[in-house]
């Protein structure tokens, strides 16, 4: 992927409109190996298919968060709209640290929003991990509660597979889910119809969404 400063302040596509701001936060630790490459397969698919829609592709904006070994998170895309963004391709990393990321995708999209003349939709925090996660998630979990009570942005979390800690993800959320069968190509393309549900919306009203058949909602008793 190119450079991950190029495009940071490139000019906001239709700005009169009113946008989508999309951030993806994905785990690449060690485990991440065999399913990576579908990742970007089914990303880079997501993407074409918001792009059949030349309107949507302009007012939907996505970033890419990575996380792995601590202190090496990476803004792997900075926010850029569908239609401008380059083939995903992300490098595999080694253990599961999170927060850093989690506070990266905090800021960054604070600061997208501030850059839309005609607003914006409510943003997604999309974070995906198949992993136990090694540092402490309670300071950054409340301050993500907080900002989603707020209104600030939704906080969706994922696992992936049988590894990861459901108690972990509820810190951060109560939207959390399961991508059952490593089926990562359905449940993008549900993300990128949850996007294109958005943009047709009237904004500060509710969307009903379906789940996609890849992905199971959670519970958690104490």
């Amino acid at each position: 992927m190119r450079d991950r400063f190029n495009n940071i302040d490139r000019p906001i596509e239709l700005p009169n409109e009113y946008h989508c701001c999309l951030t993806l936060i994905i785990d690449v630790s060690g485990s991440m190996e065999p399913h990576l490459p579908h990742v970007d397969a089914s990303v880079n698919r997501m993407i074409q298919e918001l792009r059949q829609d030349a309107r949507l592709a302009k007012i939907v904006d996505m970033s890419i968060i990575t996380f792995s070994d601590r202190g090496q998170h990476k803004l792997v895309q900075p926010f850029d709209s569908i239609s401008r963004l380059p083939e995903v391709k992300l490098s595999l990393g080694g253990s599961t640290y999170a927060v850093d990321a989690l506070e990266m995708a905090r800021a960054n999209t604070s600061r997208q929003k501030f850059r839309y003349d005609s607003g914006c939709f409510k943003p997604w925090l999309v974070f995906i991990t198949d992993g136990n996660i090694f540092d402490d998630l309670s300071e950054i979990g409340a301050k993500l509660r907080q900002d989603d009570a707020d209104g600030k942005y939704h906080v969706l979390c994922f696992g992936v597979g049988a590894g990861y800690e459901k108690k972990q993800l509820f810190m951060l959320s109560d939207k959390c889910f399961q991508i059952l069968n490593y089926n990562f190509s359905e449940f993008f393309s549900w993300i990128g119809r949850s996007q294109a549900a958005l943009s047709v919306s009237v904004p500060g009203s509710n969307v009903g969404i379906s789940l996609s058949s890849s992905v199971k909602q959670l519970s958690i008793t104490a």
